[in-house]
């Protein structure tokens, strides 16, 4: 099954960490990056105190991994996800959520250090890449 990268283990990797890049190199399956984490990776270069280097860093990341794109389904997915949770008083991130709706709608296992942010949204198989 494809895997969308949650915008923390994204950094992890950006940061060399050995046990996110030894679940990359042993995922197996295609690996995938939402224009949501790269917007996250983005501002993260750009708040930064060396901004241009960090971005140009960014755009080295996601070169090295084919986008899952916000769809129009996706997008339905969202508002179904976000309504449903309202509906019981969960509130996620928007843009967790966003991230959440596009693994749903690419059929992807997301992978995180951040199970918690996630549990409340049904159906969507989360895997913990940075504990």
């Amino acid at each position: 099954m494809p895997v969308l990268l949650d915008t923390d283990v994204a950094i992890e990797l950006l940061r060399g960490s050995p046990s996110a890049l030894a679940r990359v190199a042993g995922c197996g399956e295609p690996i995938f990056v939402s224009p949501i984490t790269a917007a996250e990776l983005y501002f993260g270069a750009f708040n930064s105190s060396r901004p241009e280097e960090n971005a140009g860093r960014v755009e080295k990341f996601l070169a090295e991994f084919p986008e899952a794109g916000l769809t129009a389904d996706a997008a339905r997915t969202f508002g179904e996800l976000k309504a449903k949770l309202r509906r019981r008083s969960v509130q996620v991130a928007p843009m967790d959520l966003l991230i959440a709706a596009i693994a749903l709608r690419h059929g992807c296992t997301l992978a995180t250090g951040n199970v918690r942010h996630f549990r409340n949204v049904q159906d969507l198989r989360v895997e913990n890449w940075i504990r």
